[in-house]
């Protein structure tokens, strides 16, 4: 217990408010702002598939469970917890702000994957069926939404907007 304080104080005196402790991460208010802790050269850096060698940081926690569920296809869990004012909100706020950023990033090439795959379809599927047109259409139409800027920050927004339901 005593060597975890002290690691947190000389962290904290560094300037370093994150300290992991095996997959938990611990953090401490720093009580001032800290630059470029949440930027996006920030989110980029923590934007890959080993983020183990990284320094903590709520969007370590945020990769490493986004890629687990690639890794397992199993369901991830992150638990945040802490007294009432402890940042809950805010941390669950950063970490959906980098999973947004991930899924804006995948969005098309997962957008480009589903219009190929519509493509392939036999010929008498696609006559019969106007499930492809709908499929072709609103592939088109999510590129186009999810490409816009200002409409990839509408859908952030939205997922950021969604906290109070997540936390109940």
């Amino acid at each position: 217990e005593g060597a975890i304080l002290n690691t947190l104080r000389d962290r904290y005196l560094d300037n370093n408010i994150y300290t992991n402790i095996s997959s938990i991460l611990l953090a401490t208010n720093p009580y001032k702002k800290i630059n470029n802790l949440y930027n996006l050269n920030k989110i980029k850096k923590y934007n890959i598939d080993n983020v183990s060698k990284l320094e903590p940081h709520p969007y370590k926690i945020a990769s490493s469970a986004y890629n687990n569920m690639k890794l397992t296809q199993k369901i991830q869990s992150i638990v945040i917890s802490g007294e009432s004012g402890a940042g809950k909100t805010e941390t669950t706020k950063i970490m959906l702000k980098y999973l947004s950023y991930k899924s804006k990033n995948l969005s098309n090439t997962s957008v480009n994957s589903l219009k190929e795959s519509s493509s392939s379809l036999p010929d008498d599927l696609k006559e019969s069926s106007s499930l492809t047109d709908d499929l072709k259409e609103s592939s088109s139409s999510l590129t186009d939404d999810l490409i816009t800027s200002s409409n990839s920050n509408k859908i952030e927004q939205q997922i950021l907007d969604t906290n109070p339901l997540i936390e109940s």
